[in-house]
């Protein structure tokens, strides 16, 4: 596979930075948007707004929320979501080029799981004899970040102490606050602290930090693909 591979991680690596340069020009346009509003209604002076003003405060308070809060996380949450897009779709075009390339006697599609990673994760491992210790911590990092697309996809990024993946994204985040955090910064919290001070009914947000996340995800695939094809070749 290996002229395949040096090829595929060009390929690869082209659209990558494509999501990069996306991921930098967005954020500009992001940052300099919110300081154009935020000259054009003088948020500076908000806390010297009076009583009388309170209809004027309120607009000025939504649209503090919106340029920081609002816009920007929609936007990264739509970007993790393509790029995991891109992550199944090239994982499974791996694992279907090794099918018709070696002739094995299953493909992608004859296995079941729950998702098209899980698919590919089993193919490599049965046909391609993967082990996936090998491709930490990348593949670690890149599953982790997965239950969070997946509550992003499914739950409107929300969690609470209640759900079953709470233990390892509460520690995940934790561990990464550089590129992810809580709306309630709780993750600041240890975990006995948290179940001391909160209900674990109360609903939190993820939030994705600005540039970090989103650049650490895609250098992290670079590294993944670099290392699996790295393994493929020497089978």
């Amino acid at each position: 596979m290996k002229d395949f591979s040096e090829n595929y991680l060009f390929e690869l690596s082209t659209n990558l930075d494509k999501f990069k340069r996306y991921n930098s020009m967005m954020e500009g346009f992001l940052r300099n948007e919110f300081s154009r509003q935020k000259e054009e209604l003088e948020i500076d002076k908000f806390y010297k707004k009076t009583e009388k003003d309170f209809t004027e405060l309120i607009n000025i308070t939504m649209v503090v929320n919106d340029h920081l809060m609002f816009y920007p996380q929609n936007f990264r949450t739509s970007l993790l979501v393509q790029i995991f897009s891109l992550l199944e779709h090239k994982l499974g075009e791996i694992c279907l080029y090794h099918h018709l390339s070696k002739s094995t006697d299953f493909s992608i599609k004859d296995l079941k799981g729950n998702s098209d990673i899980d698919k590919a994760k089993l193919y490599l491992k049965k046909a391609c004899k993967i082990d996936f210790k090998h491709l930490d911590p990348e593949w670690n990092f890149l599953e982790k970040l997965r239950k969070i697309r997946n509550l992003i996809v499914h739950n409107k990024g929300e969690i609470s102490g209640m759900h079953r993946n709470w233990n390892s994204i509460f520690s995940f985040i934790s561990n990464n606050k550089d590129i992810l955090s809580f709306s309630q910064n709780i993750e600041y919290m240890s975990k006995e602290e948290f179940q001391a001070f909160h209900d674990k009914e109360l609903v939190y947000n993820i939030e994705i930090e600005p540039y970090d996340c989103i650049e650490r995800f895609l250098e992290t695939i670079k590294l993944f693909f670099e290392k699996l094809f790295e393994k493929l070749n020497s089978i």
